[in-house]
C-alpha cells in the first residue's frame, strides 16, 4: 500500500481515495471508500485502455456480467460505472493480505494451509462458472487471504485486457491452450497451487506440492483442457461444498497483524481528513506500516522460505531497516535529495537503464551525461548524482528502498590514470559511498592503482552486497559487504585464473558467478562452487524468481534452463550473434520479466572504420511461453538495454540514438521518448 500521487484522483463517484493498492493489466487499483460505507477496492481503468471500443466492450461486458454472481468466495462488485469517460468498478475489500504478499514475505504457505487455499479458490470458480462467468486471470495477486478463507480479488476483470492485446494478463499461469474458458480457469487454479506450496512462479513449482495435494494438482495441470476437471468436479475431490477450514496459528497471526495496520491507518487518514482542508495525502509513515505489517509484526518463517535471512541475521527480512547502506525508505516516500541537474540535455547518449523498486524513478545512466534520475511519467530529470561512468555496466537499483549502484570513474594521480568503482547513491539522503571490493596490499596503501569495479549484485532481502573487480589471477574476485554496517566480511575467487565478468544472488546463500569460460553457483561467503551450469558459451546470464531458473547463452541459442530439475523449458535463436561472435560482437542486455513473460536480449557490433566509436545494434525480445521473437519484423524498438516496470507498466528501451522510450508492454509501441 502506497500514498497516493499528485496525479491521483482524490474522489471518484462517491468514492473518496485513500491510498494506492497497486496495478494489474488493465487498471490501477486503491483503497477508497464511500460515506458511512466499508472499505472497497477501487480500480480505475487506465488510460491507454480507455479509447479501445474492443476493451471498453469487454470491460463492460464482465463487469454487468459479474453483478449476477453471488459467492461468498468472490469479492462482490458494490459500484461501477464501466461506461464512464475513466470506466471503474469499485469491489468489497477485506483487509487482509494478497497470496503473493505474504509468500513475497514469509516464503511458501505452510502445509496445513494448502487445503483451505484450494477448497475456497475452486468454490470461487465453480460459483463463477455456474453463473456463465469465466475469471481468465486467476494469480496469487488477485487472491485475498481473509480472516476467514481466502477470496478472489475480483470476478477477472483483467480478462478484458487479453481481449484486445492478445495475450494472457500473467503469462506464468496461463494455460498453454490461450483463451478464457472454464478449463482455462482450472489450470491457472493448480498454477496458483503450485506458487502457493513453492514460492515459483507458474507450474514449475508441482514438486514441493504436498503429496495428498499433487496428483489433483498435476490433473489440472494437463496439457489438454479435455484432461482436465472441471471446477464443480474440483470441488468434490476437495471435501466440499463445504467452508474451507481455519487457517493455522501463524497463517492467522499474519492476517490479523495486517487487518490491525490497515484499520489503524484508514482511522488515522479519516481523522486527517476531518481537520485539514484540500486534497489528503497518505502520511508516509502511516501507509509503510501496513506494508511492515507484513514482514516485521509476526517475525513468521515457515518451511519452505525461499527468502532465508543471511548468515548471522536471523529474522532480519522482516524487520524495517532505518540505517546502513540501505534503508527502506522508497522513491516514493521523499523526493530525492541530489541536486537537480542544470541545462538541457539535446543528446541523452544512454547506456544503461534501471527502475526503482516502487517503479517511481527510472535511472539513465551515460557517458556523457553521468547518472540521471528521472520522473519517467513526467518526463523530467529530477537530479544527477554522479558525472564520469564507466560502460560497462549500467544502473542497479537495490531491491527495497531508493539506493542505487553505479561503475564511476574515480581520478587516480599515480600511474594508469583513473579507474572504476563501484559507488552507491542513497538518492533519499543525498549520500554517495564508494567500494572498493577486494584489493591487494600495495593498492590499500595507495602505491598503486586500485583494481578496476566490474560490478555489483545485491541479496533479495537487501542485506548482502556482492562487489566484484577486475582482479588478477591470484587475488580475490569476489567481496561480500553487509549493508547494515557497510563492511566486507569476507572475499573470494583467488582460485578463478580470469575476472568474474557478471554475478547475482539466487537468493540470501547462493550466488550465480559467471566468467569467461564458466557459469558456477556458488555459496555467496565462502565462495565455494556448488554447481557447474552446463554448456555456457559466455558470461552472461539472466535469472527469473525462484531461485531455479537461468537463461544463459548456448551456442546458437539462448537456453532456458531449471538447474534443480535438470530440465529445459525452451530455448530461443539467436543464429545472428552466434555469426557475429568471432568478428567481436558484445552482449548488451539480457534482462527477463516473469510477469509479462518477455525475455530480451541485445548486442552490438564495432561498424568498421570509426575505431569502436560507432556500434551498429540489434535486439530480440522473446515470448517467454512459445518462443516467438516479437521483434524478428519489425525495425526493433528495443535494440540495446531495456528495463521492465516493477509493475509491468512500460518497458524502458534504448533505441539506436541513445535516447530512451517508454514502450506499451502489450503493443510495444512508443507512449513517450526521453528526453
Amino acid at each position: 500500500m502506497l500514498p497516493l500521487s499528485p496525479h491521483d484522483p482524490p474522489v471518484l463517484g462517491v468514492h473518496r481515495l485513500h491510498a494506492r493498492l497497486g496495478e494489474d493489466a488493465c487498471t490501477r487499483v486503491y483503497l477508497a471508500s464511500a460515506p458511512g460505507g466499508p472499505p472497497c477496492a477501487l480500480k480505475i481503468v487506465r488510460s491507454e485502455y480507455t479509447f479501445d471500443p474492443a476493451f471498453r466492450d469487454a470491460f463492460t461486458h464482465l463487469v454487468d456480467s459479474a453483478r449476477g454472481t453471488n459467492s461468498r468466495y468472490v469479492a462482490p462488485v458494490v459500484d461501477a460505472d464501466p461506461r464512464a469517460a475513466t470506466p471503474w468498478v469499485a469491489l468489497s475489500r477485506p483487509l487482509g493480505p494478497t497470496l503473493a504478499e505474504v509468500v513475497d514475505a514469509h516464503g511458501p504457505l505452510p502445509p496445513a494451509a494448502l487445503h483451505p487455499l484450494a477448497l475456497a479458490l475452486a468454490q470461487g470458480l465453480a460459483d463463477l462458472h455456474a453463473a456463465g462467468h469465466v475469471h481468465g486471470s486467476l494469480w496469487p495477486d488477485g487472491v485475498l487471504i481473509a480472516r476467514e478463507h481466502a477470496v478472489i480479488a475480483d470476478a477477472g476483470f483483467e480478462s478484458a485486457a487479453s481481449e484486445v492485446d492478445r495475450r494472457p494478463p500473467h503469462p506464468s499461469f496461463a494455460a498453454p491452450e490461450g483463451g478464457t474458458t472454464p478449463a482455462t480457469d482450472v489450470f491457472a487454479w493448480a498454477a496458483t497451487l503450485c506458487f502457493a506450496a513453492s514460492g515459483v512462479k507458474g507450474p514449475a513449482g508441482l514438486d514441493r506440492v504436498p503429496l495428498q495435494l499433487r496428483g489433483l494438482v498435476e490433473a489440472c495441470l494437463k496439457v489438454r483442457p479435455v484432461l482436465r476437471p472441471d471446477s464443480v468436479d474440483l470441488v468434490h475431490m476437495l471435501g466440499g461444498p463445504a467452508p474451507s477450514g481455519p487457517w493455522g496459528p501463524d497463517l492467522a497471526a499474519v492476517i490479523d497483524r495486517h487487518e490491525t495496520e490497515a484499520r489503524r491507518f484508514l482511522h488515522a487518514h479519516g481523522s486527517q481528513g476531518e481537520k485539514g482542508r484540500g486534497r489528503r495525502r497518505v502520511p508516509a509513515l502511516v501507509a509503510a506500516g501496513l506494508a511492515l505489517a507484513l514482514v516485521a509484526g509476526v517475525g513468521v518463517a515457515w518451511g519452505l522460505s525461499r527468502s532465508a535471512p543471511g548468515p548471522g541475521k536471523a529474522g532480519a527480512a522482516f524487520e524495517p531497516r532505518d540505517s546502513g547502506l540501505i534503508t527502506d525508505v522508497g522513491c516514493r516516500e521523499g523526493a530525492v535529495a541530489f541536486p537537480a541537474p542544470s541545462g538541457e540535455i539535446d543528446d541523452l547518449d544512454a547506456t544503461g537503464v534501471a527502475f526503482s523498486p516502487d517503479g517511481d524513478i527510472l535511472a539513465i545512466s551515460s557517458l556523457e551525461h553521468g547518472l540521471g534520475l528521472w520522473s519517467w511519467r513526467e518526463g523530467e530529470e529530477v537530479a544527477r548524482p554522479a558525472g564520469a561512468l564507466d560502460d560497462r555496466g549500467g544502473p542497479l537499483f537495490t531491491p527495497i528502498g531508493c539506493t542505487v549502484s553505479v561503475l564511476a570513474r574515480t581520478p587516480y594521480e599515480g600511474e594508469g590514470g583513473a579507474y572504476t568503482t563501484v559507488t552507491t547513491h542513497d538518492l533519499s539522503a543525498g549520500t554517495s559511498v564508494e567500494h572498493p571490493g577486494p584489493q591487494p596490499q600495495r593498492a590499500q596503501e595507495g602505491l598503486v592503482r586500485p583494481q578496476a569495479g566490474l560490478g555489483a549484485a545485491f541479496s533479495p532481502s537487501g542485506d548482502l552486497m556482492a562487489v566484484f573487480v577486475d582482479s588478477s589471477p591470484e587475488l580475490h574476485k569476489v567481496g561480500i559487504v553487509d549493508t547494515a554496517t557497510g563492511e566486507q566480511i569476507a572475499e573470494w575467487g583467488q582460485e578463478w585464473p580470469r575476472s568474474v565478468q557478471h554475478l547475482r544472488f539466487l537468493d540470501e546463500e547462493r550466488v550465480v558467478a559467471g566468467g569467461f569460460d564458466s557459469i558456477t553457483i556458488r555459496d555467496a561467503i565462502s565462495g565455494e562452487e556448488q554447481r557447474l551450469i552446463r554448456d555456457a558459451t559466455t558470461s552472461d546470464f539472466a535469472l527469473l524468481p525462484g531461485g531455479n531458473e537461468i537463461v544463459y547463452v548456448g551456442n546458437e541459442h539462448l537456453i532456458h534452463w531449471n538447474h534443480e530439475e535438470g530440465v529445459e523449458p525452451n530455448r530461443f535463436p539467436i543464429l545472428d550473434f552466434s555469426q557475429a561472435w568471432e568478428d567481436g560482437a558484445r552482449i548488451t542486455d539480457l534482462s527477463v520479466d516473469a510477469d509479462l513473460g518477455l525475455l530480451h536480449f541485445s548486442w552490438s557490433l564495432d561498424v568498421p572504420g570509426t575505431d569502436g566509436r560507432l556500434r551498429e545494434h540489434h535486439g530480440h525480445l522473446f515470448d517467454l511461453g512459445n518462443g516467438t521473437d516479437l521483434l524478428a519484423e519489425d525495425d526493433s524498438p528495443a535494440p540495446r538495454p531495456v528495463a521492465f516496470h516493477p509493475d509491468g507498466e512500460v518497458i524502458a528501451a534504448i533505441q539506436r540514438d541513445g535516447s530512451v522510450a517508454l514502450l506499451d508492454p502489450g503493443s510495444l509501441e512508443t507512449t513517450r521518448a526521453l528526453p
